[in-house]
């Protein structure tokens, strides 16, 4: 379905979005996060998300969420190099009842990442 996003405190490099449930019972949503890393560089993506998820950067799965396995809290973390360029961050969620998340790049002690900006998802820049 349609998804809203917004970027709240930048400072923080932090995308928050709500997705528009178009339907009652239960499903998925796929959100493309495209970003531009300044340097080759290493990080933790960080999601903040109450429900089963799934996150794949430039095509590789690096976390998974399953609730009923028990994991715990809200924020999951998967550490990551990243190269010089455009990197493409998808994020499947589920939406039973929550349609909220927010995910962000952090440095390795836990700051927002200086080298690591979201783009605009039509952005046209090469791979």
């Amino acid at each position: 379905g349609p998804v809203t996003s917004t970027l709240l405190r930048p400072q923080w490099r932090t995308v928050f979005l709500e997705c528009e449930r178009t339907r009652k019972e239960p499903g998925c949503h796929y959100v493309l996060l495209p970003c531009l890393a300044a340097e080759a560089t290493v990080a933790q993506l960080e999601l903040d998300h109450a429900a089963d998820a799934q996150v794949f950067v430039d095509g590789r799965e690096v976390l998974r969420i399953e609730r009923f396995r028990g994991s715990a809290g809200r924020r999951h973390y998967a550490g990551l190099e990243l190269p010089l360029g455009r990197h493409d961050v998808l994020v499947k969620l589920t939406h039973a009842g929550y349609s909220r998340f927010a995910v962000r790049w952090l440095t390795p002690d836990g700051w927002p990442h200086p080298a690591i900006s979201w783009l605009d998802p039509a952005a046209e820049l090469p791979k």
